[in-house]
């Protein structure tokens, strides 16, 4: 007799099963990003030029056990990296960094290998990348994390002016990303998997550099930023720019 899922696993997984087949039983589409925090996030190994290889091991039976947990249910992609791919594989950054990027280069490649060993590509974004004005110095990154075996959908977060400390719009950080990875024959499509909450001057931007790249986004999704937005329930403003 089969044991009944409590009894496989974790009561937080069990959860997480449940949470995605009601999403799923309602039309939605879930992905799911891994973002390891404190001493398990590469960028402290980074700042302490010291690879943990336990920690790294740690992060990737995490991993396993959430993706075979989760087999069976409908997930659209998996994120193995929340914006892990940095703009240098050398030291990068100012306080409090500088880190070297080389060590958070090392783990994306190693867990973009591992994952595709045991489950291939098509269930994956890669590793999320975080595009503001440096965003094609970490799409330069794409080799040296993915080899020749890329995945199937590009996950870039895009934000513009509507974050601080960006000097280039939406519409500019789109259409480099599309020129840069154009440029080198990456042609997958893309989801915007991040941007500001329901802005109507991000999605106004966002919409004709869409077009020019002849509709590259396959979706958008917003996080609620800034910190005074609430939970991203309304679109309305990116409905109203054609998103």
């Amino acid at each position: 007799m089969e044991p009944s899922p409590a009894a496989r696993f974790p009561p937080c997984l069990v959860a997480l099963q449940f949470l995605i087949q009601q999403a799923s039983n309602h039309g939605f589409y879930i992905s799911l990003r891994f973002l390891p925090q404190g001493v398990n996030d590469p960028y402290e190994w980074a700042r302490t030029n010291s690879y943990d290889f336990a920690r790294a091991s740690h992060n990737w039976t995490f991993i396993q056990s959430v993706v075979d947990g989760l087999n069976g249910i409908y997930l659209d992609k998996y994120d193995l990296g929340n914006e892990e791919i940095p703009p240098s594989n050398t030291w990068f950054g100012a306080a409090p960094g500088p880190w070297n990027g080389a060590i958070v280069i090392q783990y994306a490649s190693w867990l973009w290998s591992s994952f595709t060993a045991k489950y291939g590509t098509a269930n994956t974004f890669g590793l999320s990348v975080a595009c503001g004005d440096d965003c094609t110095q970490k799409l330069a990154q794409f080799p040296n994390v993915y080899g020749g075996n890329f995945p199937p959908v590009f996950n870039l977060h895009i934000y513009g002016q509507c974050a601080p400390g960006t000097s280039q719009t939406a519409q500019q950080i789109y259409l480099n990303a599309w020129n840069y990875l154009r440029g080198r024959g990456w042609g997958q499509t893309w989801v915007i998997g991040e941007t500001c909450y329901d802005d109507y001057n991000t999605g106004r931007l966002l919409q004709p550099a869409h077009q020019q790249a002849g509709n590259t986004v396959w979706y958008l999704l917003q996080f609620p930023y800034p910190p005074s937005a609430t939970m991203p329930l309304d679109y309305s403003q990116y409905i109203s720019t054609g998103w």
